[in-house]
């Protein structure tokens, strides 16, 4: 008597019989066809999974570097919207009754500011946020000096060391810098593409940075927030630093 037993292959190879019976009778296993469409699927399937661990290990790596770039973003959006309304309304000492010492174009914005210990000394600096090209693109810097008495213009933050130089963004295609007020009292509030140094600061300070790869960031509209020349000069911290730095120069 045969005794007939049915087993199945894992995965997706096909039923094979076994056929089982007293010594000297024939017996049937795989057929070469068989082991070669299992082969095939077998090889099949694994080609999907290499192929789907590849796409998971891209689709984290994009979304990581994507973290990251917001984060760097968020960062850079953060420091400059700080520094920017904490611009102080000095007048220049000389000539007497100077303008204020704040200056700006399309391109680049000149002010004074303070600035935390640990980002240098401290106290009083002149400060500009402005993009430098290099031979590939741009970058987004802030370049700093001492603030000092005499002064005249911002020439002194053209010569700056790499100490006094922070990049803030790489890989910067384009900046544009605009500024909401009125020139004069006369004069009604709109935004200009220059503000050269005058009497008053602008109310709205307005930067869009365009990245290399075409992504834009979220446009930044900053409000010095002391925009009164006697509320800052009667700053007891603002007045104590003032005649200090008058004291050493």
């Amino acid at each position: 008597m045969i005794e007939e037993k049915r087993y199945f292959a894992p995965l997706s190879f096909m039923p094979f019989r076994v056929l089982r019976g007293r010594a000297g009778e024939g017996e049937t296993g795989f057929t070469l066809i068989e082991l070669l469409i299992g082969m095939a699927l077998l090889g099949f399937i694994m080609t999907l999974i290499f192929a789907g661990l590849q796409l998971g290990a891209r689709s984290w790596d994009a979304a990581e570097n994507k973290a990251s770039e917001s984060e760097r973003m968020r960062l850079a959006h953060a420091f400059i919207r700080k520094e920017i309304s904490q611009i102080l309304p000095m007048k220049r000492k000389t000539p007497p009754d100077g303008n204020l010492i704040f200056s700006g174009s399309n391109e680049s914005v000149y002010f004074l500011a303070t600035l935390p210990a640990q980002s240098g000394a401290g106290g009083l600096y002149l400060i500009s946020i402005e993009l430098e090209q290099t031979e590939n693109s741009g970058r987004l810097i802030m370049k700093r000096r001492t603030y000092k008495t005499n002064d005249q213009d911002f020439s002194s933050l053209q010569t700056t060391e790499d100490e006094e130089r922070t990049v803030l963004a790489d890989q910067i295609e384009r900046l544009g810098v605009t500024y909401f007020g009125a020139e004069n009292e006369q004069a009604e509030a709109q935004w200009h593409t220059q503000w050269p140094e005058g009497k008053s600061l602008p109310r709205l300070i307005k930067l869009e940075v365009a990245e290399k790869n075409g992504k834009a960031w979220p446009e930044l509209v900053v409000a010095p927030t002391i925009d009164d020349l006697k509320s800052a000069a009667q700053g007891g911290m603002l007045g104590a630093m003032l005649r200090a730095r008058g004291r050493n120069n």
